[in-house]
């Protein structure tokens, strides 16, 4: 195990894709739509604009398995528009591995499939890989820190290429930096969650100048992109916030001093040891509860009907409540019936 582990490591993917490749951190069962828009260089001297490239598609993982569908419109020499399908399949080997110090995720897939090599020159192709297999490594204890390796051919298969890159995440918010050692490159950028079912991604080339343009009019300089998180899912309504429940140790000391003294007729101290509960946690159906009771045994009905309604109102769906209520209303209360816990 510990040969494989080491053996994947030597492999990876980069953390952010301009026209390469990504590490697809999609959960189970999520579905994303994106659009991307690429400016390649950087307007020359001679005023010539770069090239620019704008994607759309999808991409979905089941359990071990994701598949991304990209559409990219395509202007021929000859002028006329067509669009190249892209299809992009990865497998998730493992994920959220505890190894030691560290948490591993890896996958392995294949990228690009269905655009033909004569779409694009080779400059281009340097930027579009083929197979992969990617890494992210969190450190236990600094779990907003992620780092990213890749490896694999670019699209001409001349040259193997490696990338690094590391992630800070914030609320779910991620800025990433990432080098490429191949090139020399490095890229910057961010994720931001406009909403819960929305990523707005920017990135830039920090190594990009003129000379760089000249050499490779395909240098990446710009990304925009925009992904929808499981648009066509309705998310759940948010849920009402429910009344404490939960109680310090004090406090449960003083609760059960409240039931041990109703159970051995002590109703006052009861009511004492009661009341100090609802002092501190006035939200706690059980303590209203148990004072009403107490109040019942000494007779007094009308402060026990109270906290039987206050009671209720906290714990709206308790079945005793409701039929002890009823059995007032209607005069047909007895001892019996009391609410035991």
């Amino acid at each position: 195990m510990i040969r494989l582990l080491v053996f994947l490591l030597s492999f990876g993917i980069i953390c952010h894709p301009f026209s390469e490749l990504i590490y697809y951190n999609t959960p189970k069962e999520h579905f994303e739509f994106s659009g991307n828009y690429y400016s390649m260089g950087i307007e020359d001297e001679l005023g010539n604009k770069p090239i620019t490239i704008g994607s759309y598609g999808f991409n979905f993982r089941f359990d071990f398995i994701g598949y991304g569908f990209q559409l990219i419109p395509y202007k021929l020499p000859s002028g006329s528009q067509i669009t190249w399908t892209n299809h992009n399949i990865f497998f998730q080997l493992y994920e959220n591995l505890n190894f030691g110090p560290l948490i591993l995720s890896s996958q392995a897939g294949v990228v690009n499939v269905g655009i033909p090599r004569s779409a694009y020159n080779d400059q281009i192709l340097n930027f579009m890989q083929q197979y992969f297999v990617a890494h992210k490594i969190k450190l236990n204890g600094l779990t907003p820190i992620e780092f990213y390796t890749s490896s694999g051919p670019n699209g001409t298969g001349s040259q193997f290429v490696h990338r690094a890159g590391v992630a800070y995440l914030y609320q779910k918010n991620r800025f990433f930096i990432e080098f490429s050692p191949n090139q020399n490159v490095y890229f910057a950028g961010l994720d931001v969650y406009l909403s819960k079912q929305s990523i707005l991604s920017l990135a830039t080339n920090l190594s990009i100048t003129n000379s760089n343009v000249q050499q490779d009019p395909f240098t990446p300089s710009i990304h925009l992109g925009l992904t929808f998180i499981n648009p066509f899912v309705k998310l759940p309504p948010k849920k009402k916030p429910i009344p404490p429940v939960d109680i310090d140790k004090n406090t449960f000391l003083i609760l059960e001093k409240g039931l041990i003294a109703y159970y051995e007729s002590d109703f006052k101290s009861s009511i004492k040891y009661h009341q100090s509960v609802i002092k501190e946690y006035p939200g706690f159906s059980l303590a209203h509860t148990r004072l009403a009771n107490s109040y019942y045994k000494l007779g007094n009905l009308k402060l026990a009907k109270k906290h039987w309604q206050t009671a209720l109102k906290l714990d709206p769906k308790n079945s005793d409540l409701i039929t002890i209520l009823s059995r007032i209303q209607n005069n047909e209360l007895v001892e019996v019936e009391l609410i035991k816990d």
